[in-house]
């Protein structure tokens, strides 16, 4: 009859013959010195299996929903939207502004009937009437009119001095190009001379070469 056992050190399941009984063997798995029990030994149980791991703490849908849906994040929203038709009110009112057609007169009495503001300038405004456009600088304007469409003397003298300064590299460019131009004439004028000059040259040969 045989012992079944389970070895002390690494209980792995043994069975030996019963006349071994009492004796020391080493474990064929651990490979550990053990003595095997006296007398038969009934069957152990098998190892109970270690318990499932528990599942991690799942967070309440509720706190979840309060997280992501907060009345500050709905505070924030509601602000930046606000925002977005205030400042779509303000461009419709200024786009508004500047399509509607009125008078306007110049402080040297000169008027502008039916005039819509097409654009505006640091400088002026650009006005547009059945004449034609015509551009009326602030300082032709008066002061209701400026304080209206924001006039600032400062800005309006870097808003000129900015437009001097590319039409003056506007006008040296067009000068260089015009040079360029005219070097170019130049030098196809006497290539068309030396050519003329070596066509003369060849028909004087072979007037020479045929007399002879």
């Amino acid at each position: 009859m045989d012992i079944r056992f389970n070895c002390p050190r690494c209980e792995q399941h043994l069975a030996v013959e019963e006349k071994g009984a009492g004796m020391m063997v080493n474990c064929p798995s651990c490979n550990e010195s053990i003595e095997l029990p006296r007398g038969s030994a009934s069957t152990p149980p098998p190892p109970a299996s270690p318990p499932p791991p528990s599942p991690p703490p799942s967070v309440p849908l509720v706190l979840a929903v309060k997280q992501t849906h907060s009345p500050r994040h709905f505070g924030q929203f509601f602000a930046s939207l606000f925002q977005m038709n205030l400042f779509g009110l303000l461009l419709v009112v200024g786009f508004a502004s500047l399509a509607f057609a009125e008078d306007f007169k110049a402080v040297n009495g000169k008027e502008y009937k039916d005039a819509t503001v097409s654009r505006v300038e640091p400088d002026g405004i650009v006005l547009k009437t059945k004449s034609g456009i015509t551009k009326i600088y602030f300082s032709e304007l008066s002061k209701d009119v400026q304080e209206r469409f924001h006039y600032n003397s400062a800005r309006a003298a870097q808003f000129d001095a900015a437009q001097q300064a590319i039409a003056t590299q506007q006008d040296a460019a067009k000068q260089q190009e015009q040079q360029q131009q005219q070097q170019r004439r130049a030098d196809e004028i006497k290539k068309n001379i030396r050519t003329v000059r070596e066509v003369e040259a060849i028909n004087q040969d072979f007037l020479i070469k045929r007399s002879c």
